[in-house]
């Protein structure tokens, strides 16, 4: 998968991962608790062994992203939701995703 990245969250001491595009989460990796890997981490699992928190991330330009993030992130997501750019814009709003 040379044009994906391994992305990763840690739930306890698990390591739960996909891959995905490399600028999928550049900008935002860090507010969201996710881990990018160009090579393989040891020990990571495939994600859809446990359900992760998803978020979607909405623009200044009205556009809208799902994304995953660390169970670790929620409650300060919900404080404080999220600063910065994503895609060339501004983000305006953060919400959690069921299902």
């Amino acid at each position: 998968m040379a044009d994906y990245d391994l992305h990763y969250v840690e739930v306890g001491s698990k390591k739960y991962g996909w891959y995905a595009p490399p600028n999928a989460y550049k900008e935002i990796a860090g507010q969201l608790g996710v881990k990018i890997s160009k090579t393989s981490v040891k020990d990571v699992e495939k994600r859809g062994r446990v359900p992760l928190p998803r978020v979607r991330i909405t623009t200044d330009k009205g556009k809208s992203y799902l994304r995953y993030c660390a169970p670790s992130k929620t409650d300060e997501l919900v404080r404080t939701g999220m600063t910065g750019n994503y895609n060339g814009s501004s983000i305006t709003n953060v919400s959690f995703v069921q299902g």
